[in-house]
């Protein structure tokens, strides 16, 4: 019987990246491709076990195995999670392997029982490694934005003509305006928030402290109107901080899930 080792040790690579990357997905684990690749090179390196004869032997070392591959593909964050991330493991690999491939990993043989001429074996090995790096890509965008947005968006809230707001902002790194000779910071807020034409005689009746702004873009420069609300403050880190702010409606606040309608200034952060 001809053995090919290297069809061998491509199969078990692309199926054990496979798997690992289907527990750390499953497992909501933070994914890096490097700890996943050098964790399918430790696992690779488990096909010398097949040469032990002792069935004892043989399980023990398939188990510990399996505890530092857990180890090298994902931080250590507390016993139970890496108790729970090994378990999962195995889920995956005795029910996902066992329909993607024709392995056969029961601990009452030592064999690996895998038909490498037939053409629809690496069809599924190649697809679920490319289905694992696609859904890696994925999760990666998702947990990427997810950072974005708990790290840069706020909840704020403000009082204007006795009536309370509260909204989400965005920390804009490029929004320095503030107000002529007090350089007080100015908020931009979406113009549907206060669903009322805000104008300095609208101001003036209301005695509503206001000021002018000098706005730069790329194509022109304009003024625009900017008022003071009654208190305005920002939650950062479960925390609420209040700060003197001039608020401002802004034209161009668009984002297409709506997860801010906010533009605010980096000093409110200080």
């Amino acid at each position: 019987m001809t053995i090919y080792i290297d069809l061998i040790i491509l199969s078990n690579f692309l199926l054990d990246y496979s798997l690992i990357t289907y527990t750390g997905i499953i497992a909501n684990e933070k994914i890096k491709f490097i700890r996943i690749f050098l964790a399918t090179l430790f696992a690779l390196s488990s096909l010398s076990l097949f040469f032990i004869q002792i069935q004892l032997i043989f399980i023990i070392l398939r188990l510990l195995y399996s505890f530092i591959i857990i180890l090298i593909a994902f931080s250590f964050v507390s016993l139970r999670k890496y108790i729970k991330n090994i378990l999962l493991f195995y889920f995956v690999n005795y029910v996902m392997a066992g329909i993607i491939t024709s392995y056969d990993f029961r601990f009452t043989s030592n064999a690996i029982n895998i038909d490498l001429k037939q053409p629809t074996t690496w069809y599924l090995l190649i697809i679920s490694f490319l289905i694992a790096n696609i859904l890696t890509y994925i999760y990666k965008v998702i947990e990427e934005n997810h950072a974005f947005y708990k790290f840069n968006i706020l909840d704020i809230r403000f009082r204007f003509l006795n009536k309370d707001y509260e909204v989400k902002g965005l920390i804009d790194t490029g929004n320095k305006t503030v107000s002529h000779g007090d350089n007080i910071p100015v908020i931009f807020i979406d113009k549907n928030i206060i669903n009322t034409d805000i104008d300095e005689i609208y101001l003036l009746k209301n005695k509503v402290k206001f000021t002018y702004i000098l706005m730069n873009t790329v194509k022109d420069s304009y003024i625009t109107l900017a008022f003071k609300p009654e208190n305005f403050g920002v939650v950062i880190d479960d925390q609420y901080f209040e700060k003197e702010v001039y608020l401002a409606i802004g034209q161009n606040i668009k984002n297409k899930d709506q997860s801010f309608q906010a533009i605010l200034n980096s000093k409110i952060l200080t």
